[in-house]
């Protein structure tokens, strides 16, 4: 059976890999075998930022480093060439059109361009630079649809990802539209705890 391969940006990664634990590597679905990786500048995007490491303290836990180190997406010399020009290309119109994105940011949206992979991500700025590209992008809530839809995941699990949203103040744009169209849950409610 083939595997669709997703990268999932660090937005996401952060939102999802604590409470979906081994996120990266496991095969799911049914008919067709989807499975996660990050692109290696995870970690340095990581370490340089005192906010994300305060926050997310851990993702420094040996477990999610092990994870992160096995399912670091593989790239041929010749694609890692083509992933700096289009980096390059898209750093241009990223400054153009005044979108905050990291240079991780560009680099995880030019290798999903280059291994033609969908990207998952929340970040609005890197969405749009996505779309110009013609990467698919999904959110992490539509990651966690599909991964319901292939049971790999239930509606339990989902919701206590999107708690931990609440609880870290780590919540989605858009969280209570998608709670509701996706999975017909009350964000609100189901995060009244965390106000």
């Amino acid at each position: 059976m083939p595997r669709k391969k997703l990268l999932v940006d660090s937005c996401s990664y952060f939102r999802l890999a604590q409470t979906i634990h081994p996120l990266l590597g496991e095969e799911f679905g049914s008919t067709q075998k989807y499975i996660l990786f990050l692109i290696e500048e995870f970690e340095r995007e990581y370490m340089k930022s005192s906010r994300l490491k305060g926050k997310f303290g851990w993702v420094r836990q040996t477990e999610y480093l092990e994870n992160r180190r096995r399912y670091r997406i593989r790239t041929t010399a010749e694609e890692k060439d083509e992933i700096e020009e289009i980096s390059q290309h898209m750093s241009g119109f990223a400054e153009d059109e005044e979108l905050t994105v990291s240079p991780e940011d560009i680099k995880g949206v030019a290798t999903a361009y280059v291994c033609k992979i969908p990207i998952v991500s929340d970040d609005r700025d890197l969405m749009t630079l996505a779309e110009e590209f013609g990467v698919k992008c999904l959110k992490s809530l539509d990651l966690l649809s599909l991964m319901k839809k292939e049971r790999h995941v239930t509606i339990d699990i989902v919701k206590q990802a999107v708690s931990y949203w609440a609880e870290v103040r780590d919540v989605p744009r858009d969280c209570q539209d998608d709670c509701e169209r996706l999975f017909k849950i009350d964000f609100i409610k189901l995060t009244a705890a965390y106000k």
